[in-house]
């Protein structure tokens, strides 16, 4: 069992952190993978997204960047700092739901004989589970870069 726990602290907690230190280009807003479709955005409001988000737990505390609690003033740089945290996110959660799906191969390891099965549950869990962080990301970012454009709208007039 610890096996499995140390796994998916290093899938999950060390990933998290590893993804801090690739290029930032990679976490550009304006990339195709960070683009959500009309049709896709509307499977969000389907699946209610906004109202399940708030109980999943979020580790933002790790980076040093809560999303929990949002600051009385909003300006550009704190949005412009969220829309990167959500690219960042997306990616890590995208990332880590395929890397999980590695899990069973721990049943390869001579002490992890007859784990198979369980490995295998336990990695398609961990997939929904990630893909739940994936879709709010993809549900959160264009209502931010939306609001990333109103702010340097208003800051051009200002």
């Amino acid at each position: 069992m610890l096996t499995i726990v140390i796994f998916f602290i290093l899938v999950n907690g060390v990933f998290a952190l590893l993804i801090r230190s690739l290029p930032l280009k990679l976490f550009d807003e304006k990339l195709a993978i960070y683009q959500v479709e009309t049709l896709e955005k509307r499977l969000y409001r389907c699946l209610k997204v906004n109202r399940w988000k708030k109980y999943l737990p979020q580790a933002g505390w790790m980076t040093g960047f809560s999303r929990r609690r949002l600051p009385k003033e909003i300006d550009l740089a704190y949005v412009k700092r969220f829309v990167w945290e959500i690219c960042c996110a997306m990616f890590g959660h995208f990332f880590m739901a395929f890397l999980g799906l590695l899990a069973p191969l721990l049943a390869y390891l001579p002490w992890m004989e007859g784990t198979n099965l369980m490995l295998w549950i336990l990695a398609v869990i961990h997939f929904f589970f990630q893909f739940l962080y994936v879709m709010i990301q993809r549900y959160n970012l264009p209502r931010f870069i939306k609001l990333k454009g109103r702010l340097v709208k208003s800051s051009q007039h200002a």
